[in-house]
């Protein structure tokens, strides 16, 4: 904030969002413990017994193709919901609807159900990041346009319902997420296209040059925006 004040070509700021604006009470590890113990759960009430541990190598070797792909090497992004249908595919395989666009739309809400107990596991333990509602009122008290910028493989919309809890959605102008803008914070992808996106919910992509992003990494914050 104390930059923008000193620097009046600056028009708009990005954020990060985790590590940021929000941090987490607990290390992924715990988290992704408690998150696949859940989703064995609702898989058992879908007549299907697997262990939470599996579930976790299950996901992993969902997400495989995802990230194996020359797009995914540029910086391209796939969404969550799409590893999650591909779950629900191979193991309620024999429950599943034939016709195919009921099967289909048993997929995708299949999907949106396990997005959200993983979803809902992160939100219990998460935090506002101290200082962060401040920072974003000064920053709006001082003219600037102000967003998000995350690297997120759910939907938009847990990230928005985060921002909202602590309540700074409205202290906010943006939200880019990369899995709704198929790319994501990458040094790998030399047009910066997720912050080109960005600047244009913005209202500032005339003039990237007055565009300063906040971050917590060096690769994804700090190299791939230069």
């Amino acid at each position: 904030a104390e930059l923008v004040e000193h620097e009046p070509g600056i028009r708009a700021v990005t954020f990060d969002m985790f590590d940021t604006l929000v941090e987490w009470n607990s290390v992924k590890e715990e988290r992704a413990v408690i998150a696949h113990e859940r989703m064995a759960q609702w898989f058992k009430a879908h007549g299907v017994e697997i262990s939470g541990e599996e579930l976790q190598i299950k996901r992993s070797e969902a997400k495989r193709p995802y990230e194996e792909t020359a797009q995914w090497k540029k910086g391209a992004d796939y969404k969550m919901e799409d590893v999650f249908s591909d779950m629900c595919s191979e193991l309620l395989a024999d429950s599943l609807p034939k016709d195919e666009e009921e099967r289909n739309h048993t997929l995708a809400t299949y999907a949106k159900e396990l997005e959200h107990i993983v979803a809902t596991v992160d939100g219990d333990t998460a935090a506002v990041m101290p200082g962060a509602k401040e920072t974003l009122e000064r920053l709006k008290e001082l003219g600037c346009n102000v967003g998000v910028v995350s690297n997120f493989t759910y939907s938009g919309d847990v990230v928005k319902g985060l921002l909202r809890r602590f309540g700074l959605i409205d202290l906010l102008d943006s939200v880019t997420v990369s899995s709704e803008a198929g790319v994501r914070k990458s040094a790998s992808d030399p047009d910066g296209r997720i912050f080109k996106r960005a600047a244009r919910a913005l209202g500032v992509e005339d003039d990237l040059g007055a565009v300063i992003h906040v971050g917590d990494t060096e690769r994804a914050d700090q190299k791939a925006p230069a």
